[in-house]
């Protein structure tokens, strides 16, 4: 069964006025972000496949949207970041999160946001 991400992402763009990538919309519509309750005894079979998505990336772990919502409400929200908006959608081992920010001229792009700065 896959794992459809995507309602709950699009919930939490129109939350912080951020739109999704159509790349991020595909890979959250797939289950291609989900790990899954399985994944502690799959992560080696899941991996050879490509499951999830970046599973190769050195130190990123993708974040339901349950626990993007929370990073969001507890210390990215824009009143505690001089108004700037983030939303994240994975995070390092450390609990950086990797963020979702619109740029100084309009376009979207991707931040690391470090939590404990």
């Amino acid at each position: 069964m896959t794992h459809n991400a995507l309602p709950e992402f699009q919930a939490l763009a129109e939350q912080t006025g951020l739109p999704l990538p159509p790349l991020l919309a595909q890979l959250l519509a797939s289950g291609q972000t989900h790990y899954g309750p399985d994944w502690a005894s799959t992560w080696r079979e899941r991996s050879l496949q490509g499951s999830p998505a970046f599973i190769s990336w050195d130190d990123f772990e993708w974040q339901c949207a349950e626990d993007a919502r929370t990073t969001i409400s507890d210390w990215l929200n824009p009143a505690d970041q001089a108004g700037r908006r983030f939303l994240p959608f994975g995070e390092s081992g450390a609990g950086d999160a990797f963020c979702l920010t619109p740029l100084d001229d309009g376009r979207l792009g991707v931040a690391m946001v470090w939590h404990d700065d």
